[in-house]
């Protein structure tokens, strides 16, 4: 008994040794599978138009991102799993800062920038950048909700576009399978008035014209593919943009280079997102209208050719085959109240085209 007594303390012992076992932190796609299934394909969304060169360049970021990452939060594992002991300096530096590796990376940053609303990257807990945009009036505004009036004179949409992100993103990444937004347009109009809409927006201020490198130190060595919405309109009129897919993917790269260079936290940061937002709308607003228009000229009947006008043409067909004289079935009987030949005429076998006017000689 002693000894099953001893050998029981000794397991004890063993076991009480041994580190406990790491939790595994949840994943998004464990903590809201909404959002951790939208994610990728998004993030993917945002690689559209981007340069190949910058797209190697994020590869590779991404790699030494994550390597970071990783080698971060076996930090912080190590520093819950001691709660009594004081935390290293690096792990003090990690709790004190809000700059997280893919901050870092100037490429990825821009990637994960451009993530809004339910898909963005939560900001940490302590965090002071959201009272210091709310100070600075940099907070998106508030929509209003929109009241329901029957009685109102003024036209209504086609379409409406869904209040939720996670269905909008949906219906922004099933515009690929869309004809009307990889169509080729055959004159710019419809091109140059979604632009002018676009451009005439209160986000759209900062991106109107191109960064001066003189006001922006290092844009130049950092941004190797600039865009603007000024050189966004000579490319409509060049037909270098010819269809709506041109013209978002376009959109798509000033708000990564805006990212890019500010920072994905920055205030520029938050107006990018606001102007991305308002763009994705309105580049979806006017496919769904086409799309729209193009279903209702689909399914509008064709006028079919009446009994009447079909036998005509065809005896007018015959006619046309027998040299052409006038069949019996082509003799068109005259109506009533047209003019007679006159008598004379009648009489020597003139026909109506041969007989003159009355009243001249």
């Amino acid at each position: 008994m002693a000894s099953a007594a001893s050998g029981s303390a000794k397991k004890d012992d063993t076991n009480s040794s041994k580190p406990a076992a790491k939790r595994p932190i949840p994943s998004i796609k464990e903590s809201n599978p909404d959002v951790g299934a939208m994610m990728l394909p998004s993030l993917y969304r945002f690689t559209e138009g981007i340069p190949r060169k910058e797209l190697k360049l994020m590869v590779s970021e991404a790699m030494i991102c994550e390597e970071a990452l990783e080698h971060e939060i076996r930090q912080l594992q190590d520093a819950l799993e001691k709660p009594n002991e004081p935390h290293s300096a690096a792990v003090q530096i990690m709790l004190d800062t809000e700059i997280t590796p893919p901050d870092r990376f100037f490429t990825v940053s821009a990637l994960l920038g451009r993530l809004r609303d339910e898909l963005a990257t939560p900001l940490p807990p302590n965090s002071t950048l959201p009272a210091l945009r709310e100070q600075a009036g940099l907070l998106p505004p508030k929509k209003k909700q929109k009241k329901d009036d029957s009685s109102s004179s003024k036209p209504t949409t086609p379409v409406t576009l869904p209040s939720s992100t996670l269905e909008k993103q949906k219906q922004l990444l099933g515009l690929y399978k869309n004809s009307e937004y990889v169509k080729e347009h055959p004159q710019p109009t419809q091109l140059m008035a979604l632009w002018k809409k676009i451009s005439s927006h209160r986000s759209s201020i900062v991106f109107r014209r191109p960064v001066n490198p003189k006001e922006a130190p290092g844009y130049t060595e950092r941004i190797q593919f600039p865009m603007d919405l000024s050189l966004i309109r000579k490319m409509i009129v060049a037909r270098q943009i010819i269809s709506y897919r041109d013209l978002h993917q376009r959109l798509g790269l000033i708000c990564h280079n805006c990212v890019k260079y500010n920072g994905r936290e920055s205030d520029y940061g938050v107006v990018t997102r606001d102007f991305e937002s308002n763009a994705d709308d309105m580049v979806l607003a006017a496919v769904l209208t086409a799309t729209h228009e193009a279903n209702q000229r689909a399914s509008k009947p064709t006028t079919p050719i009446t009994t009447t006008d079909a036998s005509i043409k065809d005896n007018r067909d015959k006619g046309e085959r027998a040299g052409g004289k006038a069949t019996p079935s082509t003799v068109v009987k005259a109506d009533k109240k047209s003019d007679p030949l006159p008598p004379l005429a009648a009489s020597a076998g003139v026909t109506a085209k041969e007989a003159p006017e009355a009243g001249t000689k």
